[in-house]
C-alpha cells in the first residue's frame, strides 16, 4: 500500500454458465485454470488482486459459480489503460476457452465520502482503512445462506462436499499475503498454517475445514 499510494480499486465479476451441483468442483477447477491464464496475459492490468469464489443456487437446482475480484490498478487504468466490460468479456472467454460470451461486470470502488479527503492524503492508516473497506465490499457477497438453504438438505450436502477444501479467497501480486496480515492484525479468524501445496503460484489463500475439537467450521489461510 505504501509503495502504491495512488492506485485505484475496481471490482470485477467473472462468470460462467450454470452447472449441475455434481459438477461444481470440476467447474471451479476449470475457472481457477482460466484465472491463471488471465493473470499470465501480457495485458493483465492490475498490480495486485484479491479473488473470492461465490456459488449461488439456480431455481432449477443448478449451481452458479463466479469470481468476485478486487483489483488494485494504476492511475493510468482510467486513461489509456482502461479496459471496458466488452474487453473483459473477450479476455475471460479466451482465458476460459469458452464457445460463448460469459457475463462480466466491472465497477469502481470508491471510499466513503467522509473518508475521501483522508484517503486522498495517502497516509498508511487511511490506506489500510480503504483496503479493509474494499475487501469487505468484496466479501459481503460470498455467503447467501438463504439461497443455499432453499435447495434443501440434499442440495446443501452436495454443495458442502463439492466446495470442501477449495480455495475460497486468494490474493496475489502486490497484495500477496495481505489476507494473512490483516487476519493477524484483526485477530478475528481461526488461523492454522498449512504446508505448501504442489502447483501453488505464490498466493495466500483461504479455505474452510471442520475443526473437530471446537465442533465448528474454521477458516484456514495458507501461504506458499
Amino acid at each position: 500500500m505504501d509503495i502504491y499510494p495512488k492506485c485505484h480499486w475496481i471490482f470485477l465479476v467473472l462468470t460462467v454458465r450454470d452447472c449441475a451441483i455434481s459438477d461444481l468442483r470440476d467447474t471451479i477447477t476449470a475457472m481457477n485454470r482460466g484465472w491463471h491464464r488471465l493473470l499470465n496475459r501480457k495485458d493483465w492490468p492490475a498490480y495486485g488482486w484479491i479473488r473470492a469464489v461465490e456459488v449461488t443456487r439456480g431455481e432449477d437446482g443448478s449451481a452458479h459459480p463466479h469470481f468476485h475480484c478486487l483489483l488494485m490498478v494504476p492511475p493510468s487504468y482510467f486513461g489509456k489503460g482502461y479496459v471496458p466490460t466488452s474487453e473483459w468479456v473477450r479476455r475471460w472467454r479466451e482465458s476460459m476457452r469458452l464457445d460463448y460470451d460469459p457475463v462480466c461486470d466491472i465497477q469502481v470502488i470508491k471510499p466513503k465520502i467522509k473518508d475521501a479527503a483522508a484517503v486522498a492524503d495517502g497516509s498508511a492508516a487511511d490506506l489500510r482503512a480503504a483496503l479493509r473497506h474494499a475487501i469487505a465490499e468484496t466479501a459481503k457477497y460470498l455467503v447467501k445462506a438463504s439461497n443455499l438453504l432453499a435447495g434443501g438438505p440434499e442440495w446443501l450436502a452436495q454443495y458442502i462436499e463439492q466446495v470442501h477444501g477449495t480455495k475460497i479467497i486468494t490474493s496475489g501480486g502486490a497484495l500477496r499475503g495481505i489476507l494473512a496480515k490483516m487476519e493477524k492484525e484483526g485477530g478475528d479468524l481461526v488461523h492454522v498454517d498449512g504446508d505448501k501445496e504442489e502447483g501453488d503460484s505464490g498466493e495466500a489463500w483461504l479455505a474452510f475445514y471442520w475443526h473437530r475439537p471446537r465442533r465448528m467450521y474454521a477458516r484456514k489461510i495458507r501461504r506458499s
